[in-house]
């Protein structure tokens, strides 16, 4: 079990030797209250620390502003941090972050995602994965402001549907290329159709698996049962 002392000795780094990529397994991440030895590392590009980081708060994630590179960050099981804590935390890397992954982050709502969306203009790859107060709002509100988005990972998040004022307005994104969906209880073979017709790569993973190549006439031509 990781504990906050270990991260600093991680961290603590001699020169010259710069690192700009950490990932913590989870099995070591869980314990890790605070994130302060993390500042430290001012060439760090890429964090990933996806799970069993319970006891993070807005407070320590906030202090992660200083990191002015990162240009990935995948982050789990943080509870306690709100959209609030993760605009703040985000803040000095808001012009570089091009890749984005939440899980299991049960403070975060839709007016919380739409202002982080709103403070990442680079945002190329989305993942929200088990963020149980998501509704359709969010996808017209927080998802419409990143005009760069390519790639978009849905999972567990049951409170979305396909309908006009769902998945639907997904379309309205000019660069989206992939969307990845899985155990949406809500999705009838209907709403799998719907979304084939879009002009975009897509994958759906929660009924079956499709893909749509460009000069395809027939929307069912990609279509595989899910296994």
């Amino acid at each position: 079990m990781l504990s906050d002392a270990d991260l600093k000795t991680i961290t603590n780094i001699p020169a010259p030797v710069v690192m700009t990529k950490l990932h913590v397994s989870h099995q070591l991440a869980y314990g890790v209250r605070d994130l302060a030895p993390l500042t430290t590392l001012s060439s760090l590009r890429s964090l990933d620390i996806v799970t069993y980081c319970a006891d993070i708060d807005n407070e320590s994630f906030r202090g992660l502003s200083v990191l002015t590179s990162m240009t990935s960050l995948h982050f789990g099981i943080v509870n306690h941090v709100s959209g609030d804590g993760l605009v703040d935390g985000l803040a000095g890397s808001a012009a570089t972050l091009q890749e984005l992954a939440l899980v299991d982050c049960s403070s975060l709502q839709n007016a919380g995602l739409a202002a982080l969306t709103a403070s990442l203009p680079q945002l190329r790859r989305l993942s929200l994965i088990k963020i149980p107060w998501l509704t359709n709002s969010c996808v017209g509100g927080a998802l419409m402001r990143l005009g760069v988005l390519t790639c978009l990972q849905l999972h567990d998040n049951g409170n979305i549907s396909c309908g006009d004022g769902g998945l639907q307005q997904l379309a309205k994104l000019p660069l989206l290329r992939q969307v990845d969906i899985k155990r949406f209880p809500r999705f009838t073979p209907q709403d799998v159709n719907t979304l084939l017709q879009f002009d975009n790569l897509v994958q759906v993973n929660d009924r079956c698996k499709l893909r749509r190549t460009p000069d395809s006439e027939n929307y069912l031509a990609g279509l595989e049962p899910h296994r």
